[in-house]
């Protein structure tokens, strides 16, 4: 039975072509590795059956689903580990595979369960409390792999699975892989580790400019090369002539590409015939070269894939000694079997609103938590700007400190709530570069659910900057005119505003290229609508196109609603008027950024 399936291919991007007529089957139960130099569409491939891009042609179909048509179908059955470290830095390793787990449907008992058994083979468990920011590479690698099999998928693809992992640890992780398989997983990887393809795959599809240039197992790529390779080792004296020995290599055999090692005192060379070894040893010999050892063998899968690709071999990555490599690797509780681990089959999870946003909504306050200095701006810049206007600019010049603070706390409110929701853009491009976007985007959970999840933690911050706003300013000589239920109210009315501007900096945090940008292009966009607004100042002092600027400013409607709430009256106007610019933003820019998720990256 095929669990992969693509006929004719190809994905554009503008003028690059990044697949073309790519026809490619992967049975099930295999493993399946595909290698190619940089640039030569493996990504583009992975992405495309884990659905996350869409092919501009041809077709591609994952256990007869089609990934344009039931992408939802694919994500029950697929787990994807990007290249990167795919977890939130800000939580622990227990706190992430939690997430997950709840995420895929378990119960709370099961999912500390399956996390308590997963930390424990893969070694985490004294480090299962602390922030994964602080993990070495190693432990994040493994933290990766334990979040991708948490439920056992039908596909697990593996982009680089084995990076940073020592060598006792890449083979036991080498052993779980395996085990999955034949467990009934198929397994799609890419590697640099050629050493890694010829001892796991099955079959090995060979890459290059978005084609496949070679497709068959271990031996019968090395078999297609149709060549054996002899390899001449001599004395690093200083008496061996290089440039001598290559010459003498060129005239023997003129059309042999021969490959120096870096060491510089090795050499490969491919042979068709044994008389070749001979003849070309011989005249070694004869010319007074001295070979410290020759020996003649089948092409490594190193060889082929030079020869398949044209010399363009991308730099592997280094392989650490075990002498000072990474502390605990998998596996070293022997309580735990391998069966057990990989045996989490059969979840089958069904898009839940509630559920999934509040367990996301739970990773934002957890990230409170964990890095509450995060919380100084969004407390001490507001009390700094209520403190500095109520003494120093504002309450001195009105004459009355008292009297100002009475008209300025309840836009430094709404000043305070705004300037926060740039943090859900912030979040969000934070989740995209560090590859969290793309787990939670191949998960089967509801789409909106990490945007639902973000808004319920910047509830809570914008709760916490309110409430100490407020109690700030009672400290310094705020008086509040009305009962508790209308300063409710008001910081009610201020959230949902404040939420419907965070879509706007989700649809930045979902384009722009990095962080900096989010908070340059925000800032810009913030600036005139709350300095220019009726926060610090009565607009009937100002020029009469400023005021009709600040009139239909949504800012200013909400600072009109709180005003009025924190004295003890009711205007039906303009509390719509507060209530109308916050549905209207969130009606035209929540389709946006939605939109703006959804599309290719």
């Amino acid at each position: 039975m095929l669990a992969i399936q693509s006929i004719g291919l190809e994905k554009h991007f503008r003028n690059t072509t990044a697949l073309a007529d790519v026809n490619l089957e992967i049975r099930r139960g295999h493993i399946h590795a595909i290698l190619g130099p940089n640039g030569a569409g493996k990504t583009t491939f992975i992405r495309i059956l884990a659905t996350l891009l869409k092919p501009t042609r041809g077709r591609a179909t994952v256990f007869e689903y089609d990934v344009e048509k039931h992408p939802d179908k694919i994500k029950e059955l697929i787990s994807l580990a990007g290249q990167n470290s795919s977890v939130d830095e800000e939580l622990s390793g227990r706190e992430n595979l939690y997430l997950i787990s709840r995420l895929l449907g378990m119960t709370p008992s099961a999912a500390r369960a399956r996390v308590q058994e997963l930390l424990a083979f893969f070694s985490l468990k004294d480090a299962e409390n602390k922030l994964v920011k602080n993990y070495s590479g190693g432990m994040r690698r493994r933290l990766d792999i334990a979040a991708s099999i948490v439920r056992t998928p039908e596909i697990l693809f593996l982009d680089e699975p084995t990076t940073g992992l020592d060598p006792r640890s890449r083979n036991r992780l080498w052993d779980v892989i395996r085990e999955i398989a034949q467990n009934g997983t198929t397994v799609v990887l890419t590697t640099q580790y050629l050493d890694e393809a010829d001892q796991l795959a099955d079959r090995i599809t060979v890459m290059d400019e978005g084609r496949i240039i070679s497709n068959g197992t271990p031996d019968e790529l090395k078999a297609s090369v149709g060549r054996n390779m002899l390899h001449l080792v001599w004395d690093d004296t200083g008496a061996t002539k290089v440039d001598e020995l290559l010459k003498i290599v060129a005239e023997i055999l003129p059309n042999q590409q021969a490959t120096l090692s870096s060491a510089k005192n090795a050499l490969s060379v491919s042979v068709s015939r044994g008389t070749q070894a001979t003849t070309l040893l011989s005249a070694l010999e004869s010319q007074g070269i001295p070979l410290k050892s020759y020996s003649l063998s089948r092409p490594t899968l190193d060889e082929v894939f030079l020869a398949l690709t044209g010399n363009r071999k991308e730099p592997a990555l280094p392989v650490p000694d075990r002498e000072g490599a990474e502390e605990g690797s998998p596996g070293d509780d022997a309580a735990i079997q391998k069966t057990s681990v990989i045996s989490a089959r059969g979840l089958r999870h069904h898009a839940n609103v509630i559920s999934d946003s509040i367990m996301l909504g739970w990773r934002s306050l957890l990230k409170v938590k964990h890095i509450p200095e995060q919380f100084m701006d969004v407390l001490i810049t507001p009390a700094m700007f209520t403190f500095m206007f109520a003494f120093l600019l504002g309450g001195a010049l009105s004459g009355s400190v008292e009297h100002y603070l009475g008209f300025l706390v309840p836009g430094m409110l709404v000043q305070s709530l705004t300037f926060n929701s740039m943090y859900s853009g912030m979040t969000i491009h934070t989740d995209i570069s560090k590859g969290i976007f793309d787990r939670l985007k191949t998960m089967p959970i509801w789409a909106a659910s990490p945007f639902f999840g973000l808004f319920v933690g910047d509830s809570l911050r914008h709760v916490i900057s309110g409430v100490f706003l407020i109690l700030f300013s009672t400290l310094i000589g705020f008086r509040l005119e009305t009962g508790i239920h209308n300063v409710l109210l008001a910081l009610l009315l201020v959230i949902v505003f404040a939420l419907s501007v965070s879509w706007l900096f989700v649809i930045l945090g979902l384009t722009m290229r990095n962080i900096s940008a989010v908070m340059s292009v925000g800032w810009m966009i913030l600036m005139p609508l709350v300095f220019l607004s009726n926060i610090y100042a009565d607009p009937q002092t100002m020029p009469a196109w400023l005021q009709t600027y600040i009139s239909i400013n949504p800012v200013t409607w909400q600072v009109d609603a709180t005003r009025m709430l924190f004295r003890g009256e009711y205007n039906v106007t303009v509390l719509f008027k507060s209530l109308a610019s916050s549905l209207v933003l969130t009606l035209v820019l929540a389709p946006i950024a939605i939109q703006c998720y959804r599309r290719e990256r």
